[in-house]
């Protein structure tokens, strides 16, 4: 066959939700729903996409919270949801409504966790002691340099001017 009769398919007729983090305040979710699944959902009146958040004060397996519910348009795939809090767990699910309300879901997707909107920062002082020496894992293995000069050597990787 030639190459350019190869073709990535349009789908792979599973059932499969995916919440990924986009940034701090931004989560995107994106599915595939096989034939199948869609025939099956032909007549419900909509696919509705939820979003839930485990509360701060909770831990993952004592309660949850509805952030966000959304009617998805038609042959939609994928939605964005924006205004996450940081370092917050936050998992979808996607399903359709009876008339009266009652939400059944049919795929949930697995947690993610929002990242802190700002680094940590650690503030060194003074100079390293002489003696102190750091471990380094490479391809090659592990390698002991003195504290001094692992310093020197990651001022590159981090933007940072030497001093001296």
């Amino acid at each position: 066959m030639p190459l350019k009769e190869l073709r990535m398919p349009p789908n792979y007729n599973e059932n499969v939700l995916i919440l990924l983090v986009q940034k701090p305040e931004t989560v995107f979710a994106y599915w595939e729903l096989s034939a199948h699944q869609w025939n099956a959902l032909a007549n419900k009146g909509g696919l509705y996409l939820r979003l839930y958040a485990y509360p701060d004060e909770c831990k993952p397996d004592t309660g949850t919270v509805m952030e966000e519910e959304v009617l998805l348009p038609v042959n939609c795939s994928n939605w964005y949801f924006e205004g996450m809090l940081p370092e917050r767990e936050y998992y979808t699910e996607l399903g359709w409504k009876f008339a009266d309300g009652l939400f059944i879901p049919i795929l949930r997707s697995d947690p993610v966790v929002t990242p802190r909107n700002h680094p940590v920062v650690t503030v060194l002082t003074g100079r390293p002691p002489a003696g102190q020496t750091v471990k380094l894992a490479g391809a090659t293995g592990q390698v002991v340099l003195p504290v001094s000069i692992a310093i020197k050597s990651m001022v590159c990787y981090m933007g940072i001017k030497d001093a001296q």
